[in-house]
């Protein structure tokens, strides 16, 4: 069990407070909303949750559940930025976007709260049915044993459900209403498994739905009992964190056990290496001191009473222009090393490194609150991948000389307590043998995923089903070093299962007349033998390559990469992104027409970041790709200005598509296909070594693209704050 960090510890503004144990409306209380007008003419409350008393005497009708979307509402207005005069209408729109959990609350507490209606004009979520045809009605006193969740683009709505009991529906019906609250035609969703929907409609529509579960013979399926909330952490044993064991033992999965090592890489965070005697990790004097309390799963006490799989009226509009929703804060505590997977509308998952543990945190609610899921008390750099097909996820970390794997049949709830280790056996004179280390997955067949790592001076790749078994036990050799290509790192992976394509990416050495520098590699499977074959992605301009990531489009079946470069403009040399595209001939096609940061013929403008001046100096670094099902791709980046030598970061993004024309050299297709946008004004963590902030990037099955980062803070941005998420549309 983490200990509580002190409270100077935490965080900023809000979430401080909440932090140090006050309840959500001293938080209010200490916040003033007018410390975010800035220079714009906008009018904001006194207080968030209105005066201290007023707030203190309606939070006895909410729930614990309402509470924890109170303090979402003030998390997201401490991130909110200052208002700018030039920005004040989307500052509105992420002002208003603050209360958008406010619908999900429970109506004693929304009335309690919001009497006169939810600020920024926000809809209940619906229990003015209006006129609807005789059959199915949607639920009106929050007896239904289903939530719905819904978000829109310019040409589609999406929707998710919640199942808040366990029960078996062999189809469910969407029930859409117009703005007249006209019923249209029900559309039907199977198999029962499925829990989410899609719409195509034009810009600006406003419709109202609600979605009904049926069993085989057609009747209204009802629920059982309460979902099981499952403690997610480790079986029960020993352990159930480092502190629970002595300082020569690590806590693998509920046993004390010592750990062999060679070098401190393979230690756990807060352990190093003893190489004088016993050559084992040991735990640095204080590691813990201060730490987090992650907790359980635990939901609480939850009401038996079956009841029927019906959600109550949901209310969206599409919007003229998709936008960011505001920051959504996923935990109070310091983090790095974030992965990031999207299952649908409604559920996402984030995984993490916390005082040297593996901690995930899980959203049905599209990130408006978060249930931790302790995943496990050791281990690095963590890395999530869902098999949609069999609805599996997997994850794989860094741990005890190796990679472990673990699977989730729930999106990430709970965790199965078997763990598959990828270990080399001892070396032939008892000694260890080589670490297995940094891994990457993508998924597979149905209920299998592909899992790469580096293997001492090789790259290797398993076949990892549900059940965390291997096809093969020995693993596929996909590189192996020579003396002029050797000391693989930074892998990724991607694949199109459908058409067996296979790429693997990573950084490699390469001797040069001075001293080694870096490149990119890619060994594409050759679908004619089976076998892997070398593509060189990087760009031409002498400088290192590092931090690849690659996708597959599902559309046109081509991979886009994108990767870590310098400009070649003959000043000081600055990390920059450079995006690398598959062609059919079977080769990788990038140059300085694909640099974030390329300029016109007159070098007078940045064609695709007109934020950035001429004459202002500015990098990029940190790459992360995603492709939805319908071919839209995305590369997310961390970038900021250098400001006393030290960059000031933030998370953008830029669309890719086949079809753009290249502004450089217009006869060639295959280009970035809008300008650059600010996903979020808060500052990207600068980690040293190998830590990353992010940012990540996922899509979901949906029309959704996510963006999880660490905050930064202190004078550089160089300490790990809060981990953050951010949807597209919101």
């Amino acid at each position: 069990m983490r200990i509580a960090l002190h409270c100077a510890a935490v965080g900023l503004g809000a979430v401080f407070l909440s932090a140090c144990g006050s309840n959500v409306c001293d938080t209010s209380e200490a916040f003033d909303p007018s410390s975010k007008v800035g220079d714009c003419s906008v009018e904001v409350p006194a207080r968030v949750l209105g005066s201290k008393s007023s707030c203190n005497g309606a939070l006895g009708s909410c729930s614990d559940a309402d509470k924890k979307i109170l303090e979402g509402i003030m998390s997201c207005w401490d991130a909110l930025p200052v208002c700018a005069s030039g920005d004040q209408a989307a500052w509105v729109d992420q002002s208003n976007g603050c209360y958008d959990g406010a619908a999900n609350l429970s109506e004693s507490c929304r009335n309690a709260f919001f009497g006169d209606g939810i600020p920024g004009g926000q809809e209940d979520g619906g229990t003015d049915a209006g006129v609807i045809d005789a059959g199915p009605q949607p639920d009106t006193d929050g007896g239904g044993a289903l939530d719905l969740v819904l978000t829109a683009n310019e040409s589609s709505i999406a929707m998710a459900w919640v199942k808040s009991q366990e029960g078996v529906v062999d189809h469910w019906e969407v029930h859409p209403l117009n703005a007249a609250d006209i019923a249209e035609p029900v559309a039907t969703v199977t198999p029962g498994e499925k829990l989410f929907y899609e719409e195509a409609v034009s810009a600006g529509v406003k419709k109202k739905y609600f979605v009904v579960g049926f069993n085989a013979a057609g009747e209204v399926a009802t629920g059982s009992f309460p979902m099981e909330e499952m403690d997610a952490g480790t079986d029960a044993g020993m352990c159930n964190g480092p502190l629970d064991c002595p300082p020569e033992q690590v806590c693998n999965l509920g046993a004390c056990q010592e750990l062999p090592c060679t070098d401190s890489n393979v230690c756990p965070g807060g352990y190093v290496c003893d190489l004088q005697t016993d050559h084992r990790c040991e735990r640095i004097f204080g590691f813990g001191d201060g730490g987090v309390d992650g907790g359980t799963s635990d939901a609480g006490v939850q009401d038996k009473t079956p009841r029927p799989f019906i959600s109550e009226l949901g209310q969206i509009s599409t919007p003229q222009t998709a936008a960011y929703s505001a920051d959504r804060v996923v935990s109070a505590f310091p983090s790095l090393n974030v992965d990031l997977e999207a299952v649908d509308t409604a559920r996402q998952f984030m995984i993490l490194e916390q005082e040297g543990q593996i901690f995930g945190y899980f959203t049905e609610d599209r990130g408006k609150t978060w249930r931790t899921i302790p995943v496990d008390p050791i281990g690095t750099h963590p890395k999530v991948v869902y098999e949609p097909q069999s609805r599996t996820m997997f994850a794989c970390y860094n741990a005890f000389g190796g990679v472990r794997v673990r699977s989730s049949s729930d999106f990430g709830k709970t965790w199965k307590p078997a763990a598959l280790d990828l270990v080399n056996p001892p070396s032939d004179d008892g000694g260890i043998g080589d670490a297995i280390q940094g891994c990457a997955m993508a998924p597979w067949q149905e209920g299998q995923i592909l899992l790469t790592a580096v293997d001492g001076d090789r790259v290797v790749l398993w076949t990892v089903n549900k059940d965390l078994t291997l096809t093969m036990p020995d693993p596929e050799v996909v590189f192996t070093s020579t003396e002029s290509q050797f000391a693989p790192k930074e892998l990724d992976l991607a694949t199109l299962p459908s058409d067996f394509i296979v790429h693997v990416l990573f950084t490699f050495s390469r001797p040069t007349t001075t001293s080694p520098d870096t490149e990119i590699a890619d060994y594409y499977r050759d679908p004619g033998t089976g076998g892997f074959v070398y593509k060189p992605v990087h760009n031409q301009n002498g400088f290192d390559q590092s931090q690849p990531t690659v996708v597959v489009d599902p559309v046109t079946k081509r991979a886009v990469a994108a990767f870590t470069s310098n400009e070649s403009t003959g000043g000081p040399k600055r990390d920059t992104i450079y995006l690398s595209f598959w062609t059919p001939s079977k080769v990788w096609a990038t140059g300085s027409d694909l640099n974030i940061f390329a300029k016109n013929s007159l070098g007078t403008e940045y064609v695709n970041f007109p934020e950035r001046k001429p004459g202002e100096d500015w990098i990029a670094r940190s790459p992360s790709l995603a492709a939805s099902k319908d071919g839209k791709i995305v590369l997310a980046f961390a970038a900021g200005e250098m400001v006393s030598t030290q960059p000031s970061l933030q998370v953008w993004s830029i669309p890719f598509s086949f079809d753009a024309q290249n502004v450089i050299i217009p006869a060639i297709k295959g280009y970035y296909a809008a300008d650059a946008s600010l996903v979020s004004p808060t500052r990207v963590v600068k980690p040293a070594s190998q830590d990353t902030g992010g940012p990540v990037i996922a899509a979901d099955e949906q029309i959704s693209f996510y963006y999880g980062f660490v905050e930064g803070v202190g004078a550089m941005g160089d300490v790990a704050n809060r981990p953050v998420i951010v949807s597209f549309p919101k």
